[in-house]
């Protein structure tokens, strides 16, 4: 794999975790050719029994190593620059971290004379969320207080309880919002993940921390600007329209992602998502919406969001590149695609 094919020279100027030229961040394997084939292929025997692959303390890359291979062929560094001494050194032969993170180093000259090579495999962290037009903050807020309250039910121990569940009335009063319904209605976090998903898919990087959102966070923006945007007319009067069109209309309309996932039903844990947000919305009732679903590439999705079309949409990638259009929720679910 070309050093440069992978690490274009336009994408070194980065904000936090994101890349100016908009690519997801990508986990790679970099060290001894052998051995990174071994990484790439999960084989641990015969010619692969010296692998050992390091990894940064903490991170999710340690969560994707830990959780596919044994403690015998990987350790960690306490940091970035350990990482890359203990490739040097030998410790390890492999090191797994962002494809961003090994430039002007001993690691990227490595690559360019032969030393190590880059794996052909990026293994992304692609998050799933709730999207709504960002010049609507208030109803923004208001969807991303559901995601985190289906989370902080499963910290508490709350769980889906129809006898608890309110009675809907299909009737929208400003400010009157429960979000318990999202979760005694519909479920919390964990119930609606394992109600698509087997349990053995729940990896560490879906898991709560504390209470407070999953372990893996959302990359951020560029945080030192206050810029806000209104995509009608420059000034706030468009604020709110979402939740005002829904008290109007007494049902959410949520656009949904389709997007196929052999370990479960990826789509299915967004509708979800839609049920959970209308219960809280309308008393309880979780079935006072409609669904139009969207192929995973099909740009009408975010064109019927900021249009008006629906109010928001779930299942949708985490993409920064389009942030000064859109506002996303806590996320709700990490996919460890690996992409060849």
């Amino acid at each position: 794999v070309s050093f440069d094919a992978v690490f274009p020279r336009d994408c070194h100027q980065f904000s936090f975790n994101v890349a100016s030229c908009g690519q997801p961040l990508k986990m790679r394997y970099v060290g001894i050719e052998k051995f990174v084939t071994c990484a790439e292929e999960f084989k641990r025997f015969g010619e692969c029994k010296s692998l050992m692959i390091c990894t940064v303390e903490a991170t999710t890359h340690y969560d994707y190593i830990s959780s596919n291979f044994p403690s015998t062929v990987h350790t960690t560094a306490p940091s970035l620059d350990a990482l890359k001494d203990m490739l040097v050194n030998g410790a390890c032969n492999v090191i797994a971290t962002e494809q961003l993170q090994i430039f002007n180093s001993d690691i990227e000259e490595g690559v360019a004379n032969g030393t190590y090579v880059l794996g052909g495999k990026a293994f992304t962290k692609e998050p799933l969320a709730v999207v709504t037009r960002k010049n609507d903050r208030e109803w923004s807020d208001i969807v991303n207080w559901v995601v985190r309250a289906l989370i902080h039910g499963e910290k508490k121990g709350l769980k889906r309880d129809m006898s608890l569940c309110g009675q809907g009335n299909n009737n929208l009063v400003p400010f009157d919002l429960a979000f318990d319904n999202a979760v005694y209605c519909v479920g919390n976090y964990g119930e609606i993940f394992y109600t698509n998903f087997d349990r053995r898919d729940r990896a560490p990087i879906n898991t709560i921390n504390n209470g407070t959102p999953m372990i893996y966070a959302i990359p951020h923006g560029n945080i030192n600007s206050r810029e806000t945007f209104d995509l009608d007319s420059g000034d706030e009067s468009s604020n709110d329209v979402a939740r005002l069109d829904i008290n109007e209309n007494d049902f959410l309309r949520c656009g949904v992602v389709s997007i196929e996932d052999s370990r479960g039903d990826l789509t299915g844990l967004s509708v979800d998502y839609c049920h959970a947000l209308a219960a809280a919305l309308f008393h309880g009732n979780s079935a006072a919406l409609t669904l139009e679903f969207f192929a995973e590439d099909d740009y009408n999705a975010i064109d019927a969001l900021l249009n008006g079309t629906i109010d928001v949409l779930a299942g949708s990638q985490v993409n920064l590149e389009t942030d000064v259009w859109l506002q996303f929720s806590t996320p709700y679910f990490y996919q460890n695609a690996e992409n060849g």
